[in-house]
């Protein structure tokens, strides 16, 4: 990821339209027309040596006459000139263009060479950021940008929306425009050829005036990239997707316009919710799901009452539920007993609450108090249909006084159009999210308790694996380079059992292997092209395709992960009906996964395998049948998994000066309560060096925060002692480090009585190694003025000190890789 220069295209000084045109209906008068109306304030210099002015705004003959450095350049000229124009504007000093030209890839320059690949090498050696080619443009309502030809303007707000479609671009604008909905930044990627999916994201993950991500997107050019990214931000905002392409025509469609493979729809889907987001099917859904997440409050649990003035309404509500796999809340006898002294008698006492067409505004307050003061409730859903006996407005008004009054996760759905109109635009004015049809605010709700599954997995603390997995890689090793020496140039399939013993797999002998009560599964792995190897589990045996009952994941695998992947297909719930001990055989299927997972790790060569069948019962997991294709790997090959595995190479043993033997490694998820127990046993004067104040309530969130990390742009070593079986954190170092990788921010803490024992320098000088392989170009950090003994560590290992004025800190900083400067863009 790079957010080098984007502050250059989304917060542009000054800004140059080259091609800018007074002819009507061209995208350079188009650009012109929607800079000045928007009224961005710096100045907006358009390049054409066919005009003096356009739109009574001087032009200039080329680029060469501009007057001062634009920040960013908008490019609408025909193809040919491009790769030029981006040389002199980078030489210029210009740091960000959005390249409107389409059809460079489909020219050559006179030497010969592909436009857009020379328009990529023109940018390179100054920075310059290329957003498009084929790019509708930027839209920032905040700062007065819109370097678009879009038809309409967008309006202020929180929301950012990103999409390789420039006519999904224009669709959503014209939709959210008649909603009244705003956004903080408006994107179109166009063909991504340099600033793509990850670099914006990871932009918008930051930025404090964007509080969700919506995503249109058609392929993802570099998996590993988009996952770091797309991580990183859903931890902080709701990230919500649209994937076209779901089915194998719609991807070929998607492949033919862009020319690129856009790879498996359910491996895209598995790698959305890998990430934490959340993925909808169209339009109205992305903004739905965007306002529940955003209003409905934060949900206790998944069980939803909903309060009615008509069965009709309620009973549509429970189908759209009941089709999507939700609970309905079961009313306790004493909430049912609260209700009977309000409703009219007889009512039929259940969920849906009916409480009839004539209910009046205190009817509907005090039912909704009894349900959100309910214990076996975590969300209400209200829905009005308008009637005579029933004054629309004030069961609204009434509605949102009992909300005040009494909060709690609330969705409301005024049917409707004519009479419903300002109860809606009330709702939405008090913050509560607010829907046109009962299968709509139920589609909302399902969508938030999706995400907050997604959420909970990304955070899930996984049990440790058994010490036992010891794989023999060695083994494994000498069967590779023997199959592939038998195999030549062509791969072909190899009988995989020696490879699957070597990570404790058995493979069943004749006559042997599970019988009676036996299931056969199915393990396997193939490479995507975008994604890397996947992992598919599900029913196996000789109809395996035509039951359709398989999951997809991405490794690595953690218990908590591999457990998810199970109970996502349809045998899992025979595996945990059936099995006299179904924790045992789930966990043992778990621990099957995680050693394919690290075999796929481990083995770089590997381009299939598939075990099935895959033969379980109540006591033991066998492979029947087991194939591998294998393919001989550059020296040099790119990284093949999305997601970084864990860096078991980085692990070392060090002796402290009292003796005690301990295992420096990369932090895992695992450590959580190792990692609580440090933080618990530290001192006061230590967790206020270390957090530079008093540290609250420790919360699970927080922990997995800490443990839970991406090894592509953070790293945390762990200091382990281990003693009869139990093991113990006796400190921690970690950075963050700029998706530039330029600058990574360190942060110290050793247990209670360890200071002197060497700990602090050998975990200080581990992670200076590892920045300085990595090209980091400096470390930095920060320290309370009267935290002497850190202060004088990093003197000791060679910080530059600079206190702070006023602040009681101390700045420290150490150059690790001076020829790792590039080339610095404009203060």
């Amino acid at each position: 990821m790079s957010q080098k220069n984007l502050n250059k295209l989304f917060r542009p000084r000054s800004l140059a339209v080259i091609g800018a045109s007074n002819r009507e209906g061209t995208v350079g008068n188009l650009v012109m027309r929607n800079l000045l109306k928007a009224g961005f304030s710096g100045p907006i210099m358009p390049v054409n040596p066919k005009y003096q002015a356009v739109y009574g705004v001087y032009s200039y003959a080329d680029v060469a006459s501009l007057p001062i450095v634009p920040d960013l350049a908008v490019i609408c000229t025909p193809p040919q000139p491009v790769p030029e124009l981006i040389a002199e504007l980078g030489a210029w000093g210009t740091r960000a263009a959005i390249v409107m030209t389409k059809g460079l890839n489909r020219e050559k320059t006179a030497a010969g060479v592909d436009l857009q690949q020379a328009m990529l090498d023109a940018a390179a050696p100054y920075e310059l950021r290329l957003l498009g080619e084929n790019s509708l443009g930027v839209l920032v309502p905040a700062a007065r940008l819109n370097a678009s030809f879009s038809h309409l303007s967008a309006l202020p707000g929180k929301i950012a929306f990103v999409s390789q479609s420039g006519a999904m671009c224009m669709a959503v604008l014209d939709w959210a425009c008649a909603r009244n909905i705003g956004f903080s930044h408006f994107v179109s990627l166009g063909s991504s050829v340099d600033v793509d999916f990850a670099d914006v994201i990871d932009y918008l993950g930051s930025d404090p005036k964007t509080s969700s991500i919506l995503l249109y997107m058609e392929s993802v050019h570099d998996g590993r990239r988009f996952m770091s990214a797309a991580r990183a931000a859903a931890r902080n905002k709701p990230v919500l997707v649209i994937k076209s392409g779901r089915t194998p025509e719609g991807a070929s469609v998607v492949a033919s316009h862009s020319g690129i493979i856009t790879g498996s729809d359910e491996v895209y889907d598995a790698a959305i919710r890998r990430a934490g987001m959340l993925r909808v099917d169209d339009i109205d859904e992305l903004f739905a799901g965007v306002e529940s997440l955003a209003k409905a409050g934060r949900m206790r649990g998944d069980n939803l009452a909903i309060l009615c003035n008509g069965s009709s309404l309620g009973v549509m509500a429970v189908d759209a539920l009941s089709a999507s796999g939700g609970h309905l809340a079961d009313l306790s006898e004493a909430t049912l007993e609260q209700l009977d002294a309000i409703l009219p008698s007889p009512w039929l006492r259940n969920n849906p609450v009916d409480i009839f067409s004539n209910a009046t505004r205190e009817r509907y307050e005090r039912a909704y108090k009894v349900l959100a003061q309910a214990p076996e409730v975590d969300i209400i859903l209200v829905i009005h249909a308008p009637v005579a006996t029933s004054d629309s407005m004030a069961a609204a008004e009434g509605i949102v006084s009992a909300f005040k009054e009494t909060p709690c996760s609330l969705l409301t759905c005024w049917v409707g159009e004519a009479t419903v109109k300002q109860p809606r635009e009330l709702f939405s004015r008090e913050g509560i999210a607010t829907y046109n049809t009962p299968t709509t605010a139920v589609q909302a709700f399902m969508h938030g308790i999706r995400y907050r599954q997604n959420q909970r997995l990304l955070m899930e603390t996984p049990e440790s694996l058994t010490s036992a997995f010891k794989p023999d890689v060695e083994a494994a090793r000498r069967f590779v380079r023997q199959a592939l020496d038998e195999q030549g140039g062509t791969p072909r399939n190899h009988d995989a059992s020696t490879l699957l013993a070597a990570y404790g797999i058995r493979s069943m002998t004749p006559g042997g292997g599970p019988g009676v009560g036996t299931y056969d599964l199915l393990i396997s792995v193939k490479h995507d092209p975008v994604f890397g190897p996947v992992i598919t589990f599900g029913q196996g045996g000789h109809g395996a395709q035509q039951t359709g009952d398989s999951a997809v994941s991405l490794p690595p695998l953690n218990m908590s992960l591999a457990r998810d992947l199970i109970y996502r297909t349809r045998i899992a719930q025979l595996l945990s009906h059936s099995s006299a001990q179904p924790v045992d055989i789930i966990n043992a299927l778990c621990q099957t996964l995680i050693q394919v997972a690290q075999l796929i790790i481990d083995i770089p060569e590997l381009l299939e395998l598939e075990i099935n069948p895959l033969a379980v019962n109540g006591h033991e997991v066998v492979a029947r049948t087991a194939r591998v294709m294998l393919k001989t790997v550059d020296a040099d090959f790119a990284p093949r998994l999305a997601i970084r595995p864990y860096p078991k190479h980085l692990e070392e043993t060090f002796k402290l000066t009292d003796g005690r033997e301990l295992l420096l490694r990369p932090i895992r998820p695992e450590d959580e309560p190792n990692h609580y127990k440090l933080l618990k046993k530290s001192t006061e004067e230590d967790l206020r060096y270390r957090f530079f104040g008093e540290l609250q309530k420790l919360r699970h969130s927080q922990m997995a925060r800490l443990t839970q990390i991406d090894y592509d742009r953070e790293m945390a070593f762990v200091a382990v002692y281990e003693k009869d079986g139990e093991s113990e954190t006796l400190g921690v170092v970690r950075t963050v480090t700029d998706p530039n990788n330029e600058s990574a921010e360190f942060a110290i803490l050793l247990g209670t009585g360890l200071k002197g024992t060497g700990l602090s320098v050998k975990l200080m000088s581990k992670m200076i190694d590892y920045c300085r392989s990595r090209g980091t170009t400096v470390m930095t950090g920060q320290i309370l003025a009267d935290n002497y003994r850190m202060l004088g560590l990093a003197r000791k290992i060679g910080f530059t000190l600079t206190p702070v004025p006023g602040e009681g800190i101390v700045e420290v900083s150490l150059l690790l890789n001076p020829s790792s400067e590039k080339v610095a863009s404009d203060a």
